[in-house]
């Protein structure tokens, strides 16, 4: 082998000729790139299309075999009769595309990666797709005509506002996937998949939708809606010997049974708690918001389950890492108007439960505090835990109004403490002396202290007054408390908007 010699940097270099003796595709000087291109003349079999950005141009036949185009840009484009095949086209961005085929018998699409990718106002025409995977997309105005969908994922996905036509889905797996105000003409949809599918029920009842469902066995019946409608009893039976609680609250939320839904998403949390199934937790708790219409009590209730069971058991590094990766998501889900800030709280009391009468005290007394930080009994729950042999009470306080937040903890924090060294902080906030960041810097350094400029204009005997109060009437009924922060999500733009 020729002997790569060293180079030094101190005069002009032919960089890219440099790397291309050890890499001579991730270093090509091709660029992958076109504007109003009648047809591009490429075969891109095996190349690594690196930061691919097309607009407005024509690809006719071209060969995507085995392509690396990762995060490629397709946009207002069309592709006609192309081979895509063994590719990675995820995150691309199809948007105002058509991609077409005049061969229905040969899969245009085999093999292939398109997740996480955007069809938006997308026409996919006389396609065959197989064996490929299309998840975690956005179908939002998509058309599709003349279509074949067969052994391919499709989960995840968004079909909203789409328009589909003569299209199969047979085989495919679309769990997960919502369905929302999509057009369905002569489409054929899997038979196992539509109870796993957000208002995938409610989608096929349109009116003027005319859907049929089948499976991949060999002469499966083709099934009418009336006709698979009759068979969600034996599903449900079925879904609940296999502990499947997602399509039984999905089932139970489409026959508008919501106690029994409800019933079902609280086993199906324990269920895939117990399971560490972030995914179909996240789903599930997707369900009880998109389509379960339940209060925010309910939605914190599950939001409380979640983190407290996981906050309280060990977990494997893998373990750890998953629940890192959704928590937020989930917290975002459960919580979907994030114009309002919320924190969670976990008070931990002395309290046993010989002593029902301290501890219902205990709770007027929080009560009274969050009346006292003028946040709605709407925007807050109490998650009361049994810790052998005492209680602990887990709390999700939300308001548009950040600065009611930082009362309220700063008052929980002097009544548990016996001071009202924390008021000093909430007020700067509120007074926009000292920023959110650095009230939670504070916080989550247990550090009440300010600079003496800081304090100057930011006392409040009455609160402080209150703070005090709180405490002694708590120490008169010996009951002992400690304070610890669960999660914190405040939005500067309202704390902005109500300054």
């Amino acid at each position: 082998m020729e002997e790569l010699p060293t180079f030094g940097l101190d005069k002009p270099q032919n960089i890219r000729k440099i790397l291309k003796k050890y890499d001579n595709t991730e270093f090509s000087e091709m660029q992958y790139t076109g504007n109003k291109i009648k047809d591009v003349p490429d075969d891109f079999t095996g190349l690594r299309i690196k930061n691919g950005d097309y607009n407005e141009c024509c690809f006719n036949g071209n060969s995507f075999r085995y392509a690396g185009a990762s995060g490629s840009r397709f946009r207002s484009c069309t592709l006609n009769d192309c081979i895509i095949e063994g590719v990675n086209m995820q995150f691309c961005d199809f948007s105002n595309s058509c991609i077409q085929s005049s061969n229905s018998d040969r899969a245009m699409i085999n093999a292939s990666n398109l997740n996480q990718s955007c069809f938006y106002n997308t026409k996919f025409q006389g396609l065959h797709i197989e064996n490929s995977s299309i998840s975690q997309s956005q179908f939002f105005k998509t058309k599709i005509y003349d279509c074949n969908f067969t052994h391919t994922t499709l989960q995840d996905n968004n079909f909203r506002d789409a328009v589909i036509e003569n299209s199969s889905f047979i085989g495919c797996n679309m769990e997960f996937s919502i369905l929302r105000n999509t057009v369905l003409k002569n489409v054929i949809l899997p038979f196992h998949q539509i109870a796993y599918i957000f208002d995938g029920f409610q989608n096929i009842m349109l009116p003027g939708n005319d859907v049929k469902i089948s499976s991949s066995m060999e002469n499966a019946p083709i099934l009418t809606v009336t006709e698979y409608l009759q068979l969600l009893p034996v599903f449900s039976q079925y879904y609940l010997e296999e502990r499947e609680y997602f399509p039984l609250a999905n089932i139970a939320l489409f026959e508008k049974n919501r106690q029994l839904a409800q019933k079902y998403i609280y086993e199906g949390l324990k269920e895939y708690i117990r399971m560490r199934d972030f995914r179909r937790l996240k789903s599930l708790c997707r369900l009880a918001v998109i389509q379960g219409d339940f209060d925010r009590h309910f939605l914190s209730e599950l939001y409380f389950k979640i983190v407290y069971y996981f906050m309280s058991v060990e977990l494997t590094v893998g373990e750890q890492y998953q629940f890192n990766l959704h928590i937020d998501e989930i917290k975002n889900i459960l919580f979907d108007n994030t114009e309002k800030s919320h924190i969670v709280l976990a008070l931990t009391t002395d309290l046993t439960i010989e002593q029902a009468e301290e501890f219902t005290y205990l709770i007027s007394v929080l009560e009274d505090c969050l009346q006292y930080s003028e946040i709605s009994d709407k925007d807050y729950s109490f998650e009361i835990k049994h810790n052998s042999p005492t209680f602990s009470i887990w709390m999700l306080v939300a308001s548009l109004d950040p600065n009611r937040l930082i009362l309220f903890i700063s008052i929980l924090k002097g009544i548990v403490e016996g001071s009202t060294a924390w008021l000093l902080p909430a007020l700067a906030v509120t007074a926009d002396i000292i920023t959110l960041g650095t009230f939670i810097k504070q916080l989550m350094e247990n550090n009440s202290s300010l600079p003496a400029e800081a304090c100057v204009g930011t006392k409040d005997n009455k609160t402080a007054s209150y703070v005090e109060n709180k405490h002694k009437m708590l120490q008169e009924k010996n009951i002992k408390l400690g304070l610890s922060i669960g999660n914190l999500h405040f939005n500067y733009e309202s704390k902005k908007k109500y300054h």
